[in-house]
């Protein structure tokens, strides 16, 4: 079959990662500025100042600077083009992460073809992962998750590394990364523990080197963590409590809204999780995970597969922690965004054990087409997607939106386009729309200028999150409504 053959080639998926990457900077500006952008940036800032003595650990330690890495390599890159334009410092942030992600898919692959034996199979996932709508989004802008969620891939290469030759440099690798990532997420102790627990019962290794692997990926993984956050450098034991303590109660003071119920912080329903990702993930990529799901999990156990049992614990003792524990979550399943990597590998088992019983060709055909036309059908506002079950069994408004209000763009863009006054005062309750202003160069222009009093300005840009849009003495000009749910839309006040 020449289609199958063609897409196990490893020229397709070079082929696909360059027009991938090409087509992802050609459409970087469409995605904006998150809300965050700019504090991200700041922790940066303070914590190379830190590093090169312009401000004392207790700044760092009160304004609770967490996950340094990228931001602090980020801005000290900055300083290359330190005379440029804010908007070009942050373009180049977010090169750097899509860059990364390139990175993280390549590793992903190889995973992949280590995993899956026929043709195929791991080109497909690779595939389907790259063009899975929020992680396409969230790689061009999402400098805390999707960087774990980067790290974490990087974590599975190394260990997979590992297993393949048996040479300790790869765990030290991997426990690096592990550090590393956990200074993001401390849910970067879950692929310690995953891969421990994979070394440790079901590999066919001594007692010794399971010991000297056990010794090996938990001193330098700790080791990795403090060399990385400069939180701890001078009071290790006094920067992880209050780390700590941020973490199991973490302090964010708005509810979530979820089928459409409103969830105050710290009252988690065990469902929150299941339920996010029952309404994010592509239908078909949901019913082949189940059957996934039992493949790998037999297949583990049942070989002693090292590798694949690593990749099971790393999907499942997150959400278990997740359904049982209930940490504070919200603006929906972001925080535990890294799932998608170990969800859709065992997709691959799901793929692989249906080729067994279906024609290869149905196989890649369907899965090929449906993937793209999930992507492309809400390109680019990829990062409010919802699945088919969300389009036909919820009502509208009923899950939160754009969170970081990254639509606001798409607002300023069409004021831009027909409106052609200057220094045209713009409201809003959130400052998105001066943000993408910036992003988008109208701010050097004067084009613009912005208030957060709602009802003030000659437009008013509402961005929806979770409540309703405030109704306003006004005319909707424009909406931004990707599906069903209008997310953003522009006001013309009445003055009269």
């Amino acid at each position: 079959m020449w289609f199958r053959e063609f897409i196990a080639n490893q020229k397709f998926i070079r082929i696909f990662l360059l027009a991938y990457a090409c087509f992802g900077i050609w459409t970087m500006p469409k995605y904006g500025v998150p809300l965050d952008e700019l504090t991200q940036r700041f922790i940066g800032i303070e914590n190379n100042r830190f590093i090169t003595g312009a401000t004392d650990a207790e700044t760092v330690l009160k304004n609770k600077y967490y996950g340094p890495i990228f931001e602090s390599i980020t801005y000290g890159l900055e300083q290359i083009i330190y005379n440029q334009p804010l908007r070009l410092k942050l373009y180049m942030r977010h090169a750097i992460l899509f860059f990364l992600f390139l990175l993280a898919l390549n590793c992903f692959y190889l995973i992949s073809r280590q995993l899956f034996k026929q043709k195929g199979v791991a080109e497909l996932i690779t595939f389907m992962l790259a063009l899975y709508p929020p992680l396409f989004a969230h790689a061009h802008y999402n400098s805390k998750d999707t960087f774990f969620l980067e790290m974490m891939v990087f974590c599975i290469y190394f260990f997979s590394k590992y297993l393949k030759h048996s040479n300790i440099k790869w765990v030290v690798y991997m426990a690096i990364v592990i550090g590393i990532a956990t200074t993001v997420r401390f849910l970067g102790i879950f692929m310690l523990a995953s891969a421990l627990i994979g070394i440790l019962f079901f590999s066919y290794k001594s007692i010794k080197t399971k010991f000297s692997v056990l010794a090996v990926a938990t001193l330098v993984s700790l080791a990795s963590f403090y060399i990385v956050f400069p939180l701890f450098w001078h009071n290790p034991i006094n920067g992880l409590g209050v780390l700590w303590q941020y973490i199991t109660h973490n302090p964010w003071p708005w509810d979530e809204l979820i089928a459409g119920i409103w969830v105050k912080p710290g009252m988690q329903p065990w469902w929150y999780l299941p339920v996010w990702l029952g309404v994010s993930i592509p239908v078909l990529i949901l019913v082949l995970f189940i059957v996934g799901g039992y493949i790998s999990i037999k297949q583990g156990f049942k070989s002693h597969n090292t590798l694949v049992i690593v990749i099971s614990c790393l999907f499942f003792l997150p959400f278990i922690y997740t359904v049982v524990l209930k940490p504070t979550l919200y603006d929906g399943w972001r925080h535990l965004q890294f799932l998608i990597i170990p969800i859709f590998l065992i997709v691959g088992f799901g793929i692989d054990y249906m080729l067994t019983i279906i024609k290869p060709k149905l196989v890649f055909y369907t899965l090929g087409v449906y993937t793209f036309i999930t992507f492309w059908s809400i390109h680019p506002f990829q990062y409010v997607y919802f699945n088919e079950i969300y389009q036909t069994c919820f009502q509208r408004n009923t899950f939160s939106q754009d969170y970081w209000g990254l639509s606001a763009k798409d607002c300023i863009e069409w004021i831009n386009s027909n409106d052609r006054a200057q220094n045209i005062l713009i409201s809003s309750s959130t400052n998105a729309p001066e943000l993408n202003s910036m992003w988008m160069g109208y701010a050097l222009k004067n084009k613009f200028c912005f208030t957060q009093e709602t009802g003030v300005g000659k437009y008013e840009i509402q961005i929806k999150r979770d409540h309703t849009f405030l109704k306003l003495k006004g005319k909707e000009v424009f909406s931004v409504c990707p599906l069903k749910d209008t997310i953003a839309r522009v006001v013309l006040m009445d003055k009269e």
